[in-house]
This record gives structure tokens, sequence and C-alpha cells, in this order.
């Protein structure tokens, strides 16, 4: 009888083990997915350099420290930005701070709200506009955009409030364990 105990702690311990590496595994699998998504979206849109890249990079990182989403998140969502709005480097950083701010103040998820802030980044304001933000159609497409933007900065903190609720902060607290875990891989790796 305790031998059989003693069997199934061990027998515990390790699936407990193998578990939390892939874990780990997954986390670091995820990271690096995301970063080379971003730098493909980059390139085929023109605005590709490891300084970009790293820009972004940490955009995410900083956002993520700040907000309940994941760097993973963000670069997903601002790899989706720049494939469909096809954005200046200054209007990609732009755009995927108000994408952060609109999702959390809309109760949406990080994607709905990169492809309504990549819409009207080519002039569609439809969807947002069913959303209840009302954006000023300018002349060309770019001043619509820009006229987004200026509205969108009303949603200016909500995401750093929202972190600051139970559930934003266990959100929080979730993405920091994970990105120990790819820490911890790119270490092991």
């Amino acid at each position: 009888f305790p031998v059989t105990i003693r069997a199934l702690g061990a027998i515990g311990a390790i699936t407990g083990l193998a578990y939390s590496a892939k874990q780990f595994i997954d986390a670091a699998i995820e990271s690096e997915q995301s970063v080379s998504r971003l730098e493909v979206a980059l390139k085929q849109t023109g605005i590709y350099s490891e300084s970009t890249s790293k820009k972004f990079q940490d955009l995410a990182s900083k956002i993520q420290d700040t907000t309940v989403y994941s760097d993973d998140q963000v670069m997903s969502a601002t790899t989706l930005l720049q494939t469909l709005g096809q954005l200046t480097d200054e209007g990609l950083e732009k755009a995927t701070k108000a994408t952060i701010n609109l999702a959390s103040s809309l109760k949406i998820d990080l994607e709905s709200a990169a492809t309504l802030v990549a819409k009207a980044a080519n002039g569609n304001t439809e969807s947002l506009r069913r959303q209840g933000v009302e954006i000023r159609k300018g002349k060309t497409d770019a001043e619509t955009f820009a006229n987004t933007l200026e509205e969108l900065s009303r949603f200016q903190g909500a995401s750093n409030a929202e972190v600051k609720t139970l559930g934003g902060s266990f959100k929080f607290l979730g993405n920091q364990i994970g990105e120990a875990a790819e820490t911890i891989d790119k270490i092991i790796s």
C-alpha cells in the first residue's frame, strides 16, 4: 500500500514536470511565431529593419507591463494592423496604442479592435460607427485615419485602468507568468 502511494506521487510529480515543460516550450514557440509574423508584415509593407522590429517588440513588452494584454497578443494585433493597414512606422505605433485602448473600452478582443482600426486606415470607418465611434470623413484616407486616431485618443488610459480591476490583475499576473516561462525556456534552449 505505501509503495503504491509513493508510485502514484512519483507519477504525479513527473506528469507535473512534463506539463510545465510543455507550457514553457509552448510559450517560447508562441513568442517566436509572433515575432516572425510581425517581421513578415513589416517586410511585406516595406518598413522592415532590425531596429523597427525591435521597436515594436519593445512596444509590445511595454504595453504588456501596464495592461492585461500579453506581448504576443500585442504583436499579433500590430501584425494585423500592418498587414491590413500598410501604415508608416509612426502610424503603426499610434494605431497599436489606439487599438489597445479601443479593445479595453469596448470590451472586445484585440484582433477585432485591430481589424476596426485597420479598416479605418483604409478609409472605412463604418465598422467603428456601428460600435458607436463617429469619425469625421476626410478628403483622403490618410486624413480620415488621422481623424480616427484623434477620435480614438478619447479612449486613452482605458487599458491601464482595466489592469487595476480584480479580473485585470489576474490576467496581468498570467501574462507575467507566461513571460517568465518564455524567459526560462530561452535560457534552457
